[in-house]
């Protein structure tokens, strides 16, 4: 079977979904619509060596596009490398695993104290977000969803808390695709990017700094290479989305005191 691997992998991701708790398509209220196929990249900086991420700095320079970057308080660049690279976008990696959520916050608030300003988009660390309404009061947006076992959710979604939610496509299993220097995996993600261009879709895309060392380079290449997209941050999207939907949900603690 051609995507035998791609199966087996689908199923480990079920069960991390089972772990997450979040049952993320029961806050399921609109697809969110857009203008044209757009992709954003992303990066969770769970690794936060400064060489490793200024690879992933000087490939994007090379193809004049920005991503968005999500940083973790336990292991986060330091304020000077986030300054120096303050036209990217920075939000918040939170980690669940062992923390309640008054951790979550005062490590909320490292990080909005290294990049200068609120972070207003969330992604839970290895997916755990136990559940939606722990963050509503914190974030415009999540984008701990990821869609790899929904290959047909392509869309954003508006749910019933106010939030935005960004489902992506994460890295993971390219740990369990890597054959033939990554030539299997690009065939599997030139369907999902069909799909996308003919859907208006968003695709958003995930890696990480240490396997993008290793091959993660060569995916992001192979995305940023796609004709027909538009390319954004997270944050742009987020923009759009909220103005174009009319979206006025204020999360408590981000409103101007």
């Amino acid at each position: 079977m051609r995507y035998l691997h791609y199966l087996l992998a689908a199923s480990i991701r079920r069960l991390r979904k089972r772990y997450a708790k979040t049952k993320y398509l029961d806050y399921h209220k609109k697809s969110l619509e857009l203008d044209k196929p757009t992709l954003v990249f992303t990066h969770d900086i769970d690794e936060g060596y400064e060489p490793n991420i200024d690879e992933i700095i000087d490939i994007e320079k090379k193809y004049g596009i920005k991503s968005t970057m999500f940083l973790l308080a336990m292991s986060h660049p330091s304020k000077k490398w986030a300054s120096r690279n303050s036209k990217w976008d920075f939000q918040y990696h939170a980690n669940f695993i062992g923390n309640s959520m008054k951790k979550v916050i005062e490590e909320k608030g490292i990080i909005d104290e290294l990049i200068g300003k609120k972070t207003e988009i969330v992604r839970a660390h290895q997916y755990h977000l136990p559940d939606l309404k722990l963050v509503k009061d914190y974030f415009k947006a999540d984008s701990s969803y990821d869609n790899w076992t929904k290959l047909s959710l392509f869309k954003p979604f508006l749910t019933t808390l106010g939030l935005i939610e960004f489902p992506h496509l994460p890295e993971i299993e390219f740990i369990n695709l890597h054959k033939g220097k990554g030539e299997n995996i690009k065939a599997l993600y030139k369907d999902v990017v069909d799909i996308a261009r003919k859907t208006n879709g968003l695709l958003i895309v995930l890696t990480h700094p240490t396997p993008f060392k290793k091959w993660g380079r060569q995916i992001q290449e192979f995305f940023m290479t796609q004709d027909g997209f538009e390319i954004e941050t997270l944050h742009e999207v987020m923009t759009k989305l909220r103005k174009r939907n009319n979206i006025t949900y204020n999360p408590k603690f981000l409103r101007p005191h």
